[in-house]
């Protein structure tokens, strides 16, 4: 038991040491090289990308406990499935957030924080894409400690941990805060492609083509016509709004219309509007709808 616990608690304790290596040593350093008011704009863009992570926690408290009883039952067929289907739902989800970041960083900037903070329009931009990466690989980081083998995780944080540092240690001075969110981008990029790696390793899952054409298809369509609004109404809050209210309905209805949708969708939405104790014909007219666009 002793045994056990050490292979399992010193990777863990590697792992959440070298991530508080992540999270900090760029704030420590811009504070050290460029002074409190970089930081402050700064910390406004992080916090502000971090919104990228909305459903990757949720997905993993969920997955965790899953992936170790698939495990333990040696079902990799069902767990080669639902990793498939779990990245490919969260780069559904997670993209036309991202979309919005990178076309109206200024704006929401300006609307959670104030004018001031529009400094960090483009480290906001850099951060979010690092967001949407670390999201991904901790995805797959479930899955390499799930089969026991959290040493393998360690590994890959702590030299993205030194990684990180250093590269902030080289940019933040000539480049202040987008150097340190550049440094965030390149570390993300290394722990994706090493989890990736690593995963492939213990377990083979499929990536789907044509799945991603049509929610890439469906996403470049959508942010040519956010893109329109934001070149044809000129106040940008008002522009940013339109965009947010236009921005789900537009991408949905391409992603119906291509028939991107997977029956363990409509599941899980009939779970949710279940709980949410929506009218059963509201509901059933829902499911309807969405049903035209499963694949």
């Amino acid at each position: 038991m002793a045994k056990k616990l050490l292979t399992f608690g010193v990777p863990i304790v590697a792992i959440d040491t070298s991530n508080n290596l992540l999270a900090w040593a760029d704030i420590f350093l811009i504070k050290l090289f460029r002074g409190f008011s970089d930081l402050g704009i700064y910390w406004a863009s992080t916090i502000t990308a971090n919104l990228l992570l909305l459903f990757s926690q949720p997905l993993i408290s969920i997955f965790s406990p899953i992936v170790a009883e698939l495990f333990g039952k040696k079902d990799t067929q069902r767990l080669s499935f639902m990793i498939s289907y779990l990245i490919e739902r969260y780069c559904l989800l997670t993209l036309p957030i991202l979309t919005v970041f990178i076309i109206f960083p200024s704006g929401i900037l300006k609307t959670i924080f104030t004018e001031d903070y529009t400094a960090g329009t483009l480290p906001l931009q850099i951060y979010s894409t690092a967001m949407l990466l670390y999201g991904l690989s901790t995805i797959l980081q479930t899955v390499i400690t799930g089969s026991g083998k959290p040493r393998h995780v360690a590994q890959i944080i702590i030299i993205a941990a030194i990684v990180n540092v250093i590269l902030n240690l080289i940019l933040i001075k000539p480049y202040g805060i987008t150097g340190a969110s550049t440094a965030t981008l390149c570390s993300s990029s290394f722990i994706l492609t090493a989890s990736y790696l690593h995963t492939r390793k213990i377990i083979k899952f499929t990536i789907h083509r044509d799945r991603y054409t049509k929610i890439l298809t469906s996403l470049t369509a959508t942010i040519t016509v956010i893109y329109m609004i934001k070149l044809t109404i000129p106040n940008l809050p008002l522009a940013l709004t339109t965009s947010i209210i236009t921005l789900p309905v537009t991408y949905l209805t391409l992603l119906l219309t291509q028939r991107a949708l997977r029956e363990e969708d409509l599941t899980l939405l009939e779970m949710i509007l279940h709980k949410m104790k929506i009218p059963a014909d509201t509901e059933r007219l829902i499911l309807k709808v969405l049903k035209k666009g499963v694949s």
